[in-house]
């Protein structure tokens, strides 16, 4: 009688687990493939309306277990990035996406070990940003551009930072460190949203 009731419950254990493991894989399922990568940004942008049927993924990089992706597409005007999570399988999860008519999409990105500010662009305009500066929780961070059209940049900043989005607006300064934040956005710029 023992037996048999060991027997259940290790025959139960091993259903759950393979329940578990099956659902983790699910869900951490996005592989590197651009292809893979490509489609399941749009499936995320195109919910609830479609946005767009084609994406060019420009830039990524990984830090720590996030991989950050920079994309562009013909049906809007401004850059889009979305945000992935690496799961023990080495594949990902979507965190979400977002795009905008905007030439940078900014905020503070939380891993599994740091939290870092981290800015998506485009330097389109003779590459001419050299460096930003953003304030957060009341502290000046210098983040480098690369010069290319299009970058993604950060800076690690510390846990206890509460700041999502910068305090005011972040200043864009040429390599002379000539304040060109006007000259840029031509008009007063305006901050990101929440991501859709």
């Amino acid at each position: 009688m023992q037996m048999k009731k060991n027997f259940l419950i290790i025959s139960l254990i091993l259903i759950i687990g393979c329940i578990i493991v099956f659902n983790y894989n699910k869900i951490f399922s996005i592989t590197d493939n651009k292809k893979q990568l490509e489609d399941s940004i749009i499936q995320s942008i195109n919910r609830p309306t479609i946005v767009t049927d084609n994406i060019d993924i420009k830039q990524t990089i990984d830090i720590d277990n996030k991989k950050f992706v920079l994309f562009i597409s013909n049906n809007f005007s401004g850059i889009g990035d979305a945000v992935l999570s690496k799961g023990i399988n080495t594949k990902y999860e979507m965190d979400y996406t977002e795009y905008g008519s905007n030439i940078f999409q900014y905020r503070m990105q939380k891993t599994n070990r740091n939290k870092y500010f981290v800015i998506f662009g485009k330097n389109s305009y003779d590459k001419k940003i050299d460096y930003i500066k953003v304030i957060l929780d009341g502290k000046e961070y210098k983040i480098k551009i690369p010069q290319q059209e299009y970058f993604i940049s950060y800076s690690p900043v510390p846990n206890d930072t509460q700041s999502i989005f910068p305090d005011g607006v972040p200043k864009l300064y040429d390599r002379n460190d000539g304040d060109i934040t006007n000259e840029i956005y031509g008009v007063s710029p305006t901050l990101p949203t929440e991501p859709r």
